[in-house]
């Protein structure tokens, strides 16, 4: 497949991330209004249940009928049923928003090394364009001097101006092929770009990524990853909860040496889930 073809189809695929986390976020702001909504119906149906049962103690018992009658409480079991549900379909939300989130993460981090890798490719031909330039002009000039009257010393000085010019051009026709970009150019295959894998994938799956603190700690690198942890024995991720109010929070984040991918985050006790 063509590398632009190929750029094209990772961008794409990351804006569909993208959209299919905004909708898994709208899904899960509906079942949390809903849940709330929930939780109100109960409450106005105990309520009702406690109005009605006090009504029937202030009324005076017939004679020969000492026993109470007892309320209904079948409105506050169907609200209890309700709110239950409104509950299983806001964790399912939250899930589908976490891989949602794993998802547009992954796709992100695709497209920036293919970025990366692209534009380390252009400098490359840039590079052997121009060399391919010095080889030409040296050609010229040593085609000229031979049209003198001394063509060994023609020869001498055109050999003498390829070296100056970039290398022996004039016996090689193209330069050798230049190595890859080192893997460490690629983000998260050295410890400090891996810290910023980890806190931008911290900050995607925040609740309010703009209002998240991710400070800095000392990675561990063992055989195949580079490990950071933030806990109350170092320092704690900086989260805003679902009342708005500010906590701290244990977070293990493992990215992968070969290739910089994260392979394990765990925030707050919980293992999002994450796309190798």
């Amino acid at each position: 497949m063509d590398e632009n073809n190929t750029l094209a189809d990772l961008k794409r695929r990351w804006d569909n991330a993208e959209v299919i986390l905004r909708n898994a976020e709208v899904a899960v702001t509906n079942a949390e209004a809903l849940v709330k909504a929930r939780e109100q119906d109960v409450a106005r149906a105990e309520q009702s249940a406690d109005d009605e049962f006090d009504a029937i103690l202030a009324k005076p018992a017939a004679p020969g009928d000492p026993d109470i009658p007892e309320p209904d409480l079948s409105k506050i079991k169907a609200a209890q049923d309700e709110h239950l549900r409104a509950l299983t379909a806001f964790h399912a939300a939250k899930t589908w928003a976490a891989e949602a989130q794993s998802a547009a993460i992954e796709a992100r981090l695709e497209y920036d090394e293919a970025v990366l890798i692209g534009n380390s490719s252009a400098e490359n031909a840039r590079q052997a364009a121009e060399a391919e330039v010095r080889v030409q002009r040296a050609e010229r000039a040593a085609r000229k001097a031979m049209l003198g009257p001394n063509i060994l010393i023609a020869v001498i000085a055109t050999v003498g101006f390829a070296i100056a010019g970039g290398g022996l051009y004039l016996f090689t026709r193209k330069p050798a092929p230049r190595d890859a970009s080192p893997i460490s150019y690629v983000l998260g295959t050295d410890l400090s770009s891996a810290q910023v894998v980890c806190e931008n994938a911290i900050k995607k799956v925040a609740r309010d990524p703009d209002r998240t603190e991710v400070p800095f700690v000392r990675g561990v690198t063992s055989d195949e990853t580079f490990d950071f942890t933030w806990s109350r024995n170092s320092s704690l991720v900086r989260m805003t909860n679902g009342l708005g109010n500010e906590v701290g929070v244990e977070v293990a984040c493992a990215v992968r040496k070969r290739d910089g991918k994260i392979v394990s985050l765990k925030v707050d006790g919980r293992i999002i889930p994450v796309g190798l």
